[in-house]
This record gives C-alpha cells, structure tokens and sequence, in this order.
C-alpha cells in the first residue's frame, strides 16, 4: 500500500502521487502510527501481533473514541480460507451482544485489500498474564470470573455459537465504570456455528481438522469430533480447566508432547483441586463442580452454562442438593424368636464341604437330594440370626429350600472355613463391579496411540519422496535467488525434512525454513543451510577520486550546461543504483529489505547529498525494523 507523509492517508498500490496535495507517496507494508486508513481510523499505536493478525490501537475520527484494529498480515492476503475464516470471526461476534463478551463495531477492507476489524478498545490483561503474576487467585475471584465466563457461552450458546477455544489467552480482564472486574471473551475466530442459525456463506470446518488449544480441549475434540457432534459442553469442560488452573495455578493434566496431552483428556481422571492443594483450602463444593465439569461423558457435566452459573453462585447448596450425606441405617427390629432365618446354601457347595469333611456327613449323601432334610448327625450349612430364647425351648430343623442354578464352586467357601463376623441381618451379595468403564478407557487410549504412530510414521499418507518433491518445488516457486540456483540440498525421512548448503543472506535462510514447513504432512524442519555472504558488487570504477568527483558537477554546471562524460556516468550509475534499491523495496511479494538497504548505500556512496538515496534508506531501514518486530512477536 502507499501513504501520503503530508496528510498521512493511506492509498492503494497503484496511486503515485496523493491526490489531496500531490505529494508522492511511498510504499509500505504495514500500518505505522499516523496513518489513516478509509479515512475514519487514526492509527495511534502497535498493540502485538499473533501468528495470522496484528492490533492497533486507533482513534475513530468522527465519534472520538479508541478502537481496536485488527489487520490481516500482508503474507495472508491471498489465503481465501483464511480470509473467510476471519470474516467469520467478525461476523460471529457482531451477532453476539453481551456484557461479557467482545462488541465489535465494523468489518471493512484498508486499501490494499487486507481485511480488518473494529472492535472497542479493551483496558486491562489477559487471564493468563494474571496468573503468570498473581498465582492461584482467590476462590471467591475465581468464581467470579468463572460465573462471567459462563453467562458469555450461555448467551453464545443459545444462538447456536460454540467457542471451542476457551482458555486463559482468551479470557480479558478490565474494569467498569464503578470498578468492577468485568471478564471479557475474546477470538470467535474458530467458533462453530450451528447449521441454520446464520447466513448461507458460513461453511462447517473441514473434517479432520483439530482446532483447539491441546491443555483446554475438550474429550471429544481430543478425539477428532467435529461440526454437529460438538456442542456447548465442550466450552464447559475447557472453562472448567480454566477455573481448576486459577484456583490451584496449574492445569490438571500436564504432558511434553501434545498427543501426550490429548491422550490424558481422553483417559486420565484429573485429582480433585482440594486434594491436589490442600493448603489453599479451596472448599470441597467447589471441587466437586469442577470435577462435574471435568467428566469425560459430556453427558454427566452440567448440560448448559446455565446449570453451571447457579452451581458457582451457590457450591454448597448445589453440593446439599446433588450429593446428599449418607443416612444411617438403622438397625431391624429383634425378629420373632420362632423364626430363623436360612441361608440357602447350593448342592455343589453342600457336595464338596461333605468331601472335605466325610467324617461329620455319613450317610447324608443317600438323603442330600434337592429339597431334602438335613439328616441328624451332619453340621447345619446355615447361619442363624442371634435371638435370645429360653433355653427350655427347642431348636427347630432347618431345612434347605430349592437348590439355586450352578455357579461356580470356587467362589463359594464351606461355613465353617469362613470366620464369623458377628451379628448381622441377612443382605444380598452385590454383583461383581462391572469392568465396562475401564474396558472403554483402554479402547481408546489404544486407539489414540495406534493414530499418534500413525500419524509419526506416516504424515497424511505422503510419502518422504513426495514430500521432497513439493519441498523442491516450492523453492523454485520462490523468488529468492539462492535457493532457485539448487544450492539447497533437501533430505526426507519419516516426514522430517534436513536442509543443507549455503545461501548468501540470512532471510534467505529463514525463507527456506518457512516454505518447508508449509508443505502439508511435513513435521519438522533442520535448517542445517549456513549462510555465505557474497562480496559487495563494485561499481564501474570512476576516473577520478571521490573528493574530485563531488566537485566536478558545481564545475561543470558553471562551464556548460551539459553534463561532462564522466558527470554524466555518474549520473547513470546513481540512477542504476537508486532503481534497484526501489525494485527491491516495492516487490509485493517477496521485498528484499537487506538488498534495497545495500543498493541505496551505494548511491550515497556517489552523492551523500542525494535526497532519493536518502529516503530509499530511510524507508528500507524502517520496512526491516517493522518485519523483524512481527516476526519477533509471533
């Protein structure tokens, strides 16, 4: 784009002069402060920059209000899904008004082109950068915040938003009028948006893709789940985690890799707050609604924001109301002394206690048929409930009731082999615990693993020989000199990609890291290229010395008023120099900041005084600084 340094408006890459003072306009690549851009927005100060957008601070002219500007860096001008994807962002957050989460004003284009966003002007930190600082922040603060939070994804929610990125980076927290906290949500740049609840041009992210932060992402995003299969409880586990990082100051799984991290959300049970840091005293409700939150079945958390909010409001009455104390038994009423309770005891059991004990069962296997009397002489196989009787009265025959269906023998013990606990009344044996829940663990955890080799071992299904296929070409696609020379060797193995050889600038180094890396399936990147800088090219010698030269055109200019032969190579050589410089400093696409800074050097070095090679400089050492700071902040 071009700007005017009298009036300060910026102007599309084609205009040469300003068209409101005729002043010629100089090339940029991003926004510095002064500027104006579609002559409403003030541009006052550099906020940061993330991987895909920079922030400004600017002034609305008009109202007299900051604004927040958000521009999309110039290398994702031409990237369409990215493009919509920021479009979306906008458009996601322009729908949705609420206390708690970012308003934003405007949607337009600066005028080369990029998109942009105008959203209010935020005063404060991020929840991260408060954690970094602070530690674990009191619970009644947390709650607060927390209960924000949760109003903003209720809200969200209700019109079919679901934010899939809620973590502390994006929880901003600034203050009211009358100084409250307030906790605001921010980046809807990858929400998801429920079919029918917006215009047609909004798409469902593509299949497969995982978007998410991996210490916040939910189970079922850990698994690849995406589009209808995802709703507002995922955003409730992540604020979850949110909440357990700033009542304890960590997160509750932690892990080296990221599929180490997305395996723990799919299998690890997280240890309760109150548990993990007993010295904070954070109260045992509060644990408990993080741990509902925390669930693995989304279908055990709180089912809506909603649930959530009134739990945080109230932990101890949510706690009273879902996890009720235990009730005391209390003991059975004394049974009449002619009844006795029997154990019934089944015939294989009966069989082998007899085998075990001959002695003290003759003749009863004769009369141990089903539903036979115990024959006199045999120990009873049965257990009677203590009552006090007269000892005058006397001790009914017990009987055995119908045999029970096999089991198996092994898990049944003779009476006598078993030690007596003492009273008691006569309760059913509970059921095996089932095994169901711990099968399912071990299920996915193995095919967690089974995709992590895979994807190790083979990256997206391309092969190493593909991969250095597109490597090589995107380095003939490039407009870097070095590297289309083939004095870059590419290695592939297992989707790791060697670069080895020499370049003669330090960008170009760096250039062929990043278009390696943006070959689809490529994981990681040595940049083994050392850099070899080539000697300054030397200019057409000069007949005369330096000091003779700078005197010759006053001379010549007061003989004759044409150019000496020698003034006037001199005149073509600053040219040459002066235009190369601009070639290299405008090129759209790939500016060679290094290059342009070399080329007006040379000019100054035939005429200090000259005014073009002057500002050249000027703005190629501006345009480097200005790279280098977004490079720096991404």
């Amino acid at each position: 784009m071009k700007h005017c340094t009298t009036c300060q408006f910026v102007f599309a890459d084609t205009a040469l002069n300003c068209p409101h003072d005729n002043t010629q306009l100089r090339f940029v690549r991003e926004l510095e402060p002064g500027m104006i851009i579609r002559g409403k927005y003030h541009i006052m100060q550099w906020i940061g920059a993330g991987g895909m957008a920079a922030v400004y601070r600017a002034k609305h002219r008009l109202l007299n209000e900051m604004r927040a500007i958000k521009v999309v860096l110039p290398r994702y001008a031409s990237d369409e899904d990215f493009l919509k994807r920021f479009r979306h962002e906008a458009a996601i957050a322009r729908k949705l008004r609420h206390e708690n989460a970012v308003w934003v004003e405007d949607l337009d284009e600066i005028e080369d082109g990029r998109p942009f966003i105008a959203m209010e002007f935020l005063e404060g930190t991020d929840l991260r950068s408060v954690i970094q600082k602070e530690g674990p922040l009191p619970v009644q603060r947390s709650l607060l915040l927390a209960e924000q939070v949760a109003s903003a994804l209720s809200a969200a929610h209700k019109i079919g938003i679901t934010h899939r990125d809620i973590k502390p980076d994006n929880i901003f927290l600034t203050r009211s009028t009358d100084g409250r906290e307030i906790a605001k949500v921010l980046d809807f740049g990858i929400a998801k948006v429920k079919e029918g609840t917006m215009d047609s041009g909004f798409t469902a992210t593509k299949t497969g893709i995982l978007l998410g932060t991996p210490q916040y992402i939910s189970p079922e995003q850990a698994i690849g789940k995406v589009g209808d299969k995802l709703d507002g409880r995922a955003d409730l586990y992540s604020l979850g985690i949110v909440i357990y990082e700033m009542l304890t100051g960590r997160i509750p799984f932690e892990s080296d890799t990221p599929m180490g991290m997305l395996l723990q959300h799919v299998s690890a049970i997280p240890r309760p707050p109150h548990e993990l840091c007993p010295q904070l005293n954070i109260p045992h409700a509060v644990s408990l609604i993080l741990m509902k939150c925390l669930e693995k079945d989304r279908d055990k958390r709180f089912q809506t924001a909603d649930e959530l909010i009134r739990a945080l409001r109230d932990p101890d009455a949510w706690m009273a109301a879902n996890f009720p104390a235990r009730q005391v038994t209390p003991p059975p009423p004394p049974m009449p002394q002619q009844l006795q309770a029997t154990v019934v005891v089944p015939q294989e059991a009966v069989t082998e206690a007899l085998k075990l004990a001959p002695n003290r069962g003759q003749g009863a296997q004769a009369n141990m048929g089903q539903g036979s009397a115990m024959p006199q002489g045999t120990m009873p196989l049965e257990r009677t409930l203590p009552q006090q009787q007269p000892q005058s009265q006397p001790q009914q025959q017990p009987q055995y009731p119908q045999a029970l269906p096999k089991q198996q023998p092994q898990q049944q013990q003779p009476p006598w082999q078993t030690p007596d606990p003492g009273p008691r009344t006569m309760q059913q044996t509970p059921p095996p615990p089932k095994r169901t829940g711990l099968i399912i663990a071990l299920i996915v955890v193995v095919i967690c693993v089974a995709g992590g080799l895979y994807w190790i071992f083979s990256p997206n299904g391309v092969s190493d020989a593909d991969l250095r296929e597109k490597v090589v070409g995107k380095f003939h696609e490039s407009s870097y000199h070095s590297l289309q020379e083939d004095k870059v060797s590419v290695r592939v193995n297992k989707g790791i990609v060697t670069l080895s050889g020499e370049v003669a600038d330090a960008p170009d180094k760096d250039q062929a890291a990043n278009l390696a890396w943006s070959v689809s399936g490529v994981k990681h990147v040595d940049n083994d290229i050392s850099v070899t800088p080539k000697p300054t090219p030397v200019p057409t010698p000069r007949a005369t010395p330096r000091a003779i030269e700078e005197e010759t055109p006053r001379i010549v200019e007061r003989e004759t008023p044409r150019p000496h032969p020698t003034v006037d190579s001199r005149t073509k050589e600053l040219g040459a120099w002066i235009d190369m410089g601009n070639a290299e400093l405008n090129n759209a696409e790939n500016p060679n900041y290094n290059k342009a800074i070399s080329d007006f050097k040379q000019a100054l070095l035939i005429d200090p005084n000259n005014r073009q090679a002057q500002n050249g400089l000027r703005r190629a050492q501006s345009a480097k600084a200005a790279e280098e700071r977004l490079y720096h902040n991404r």
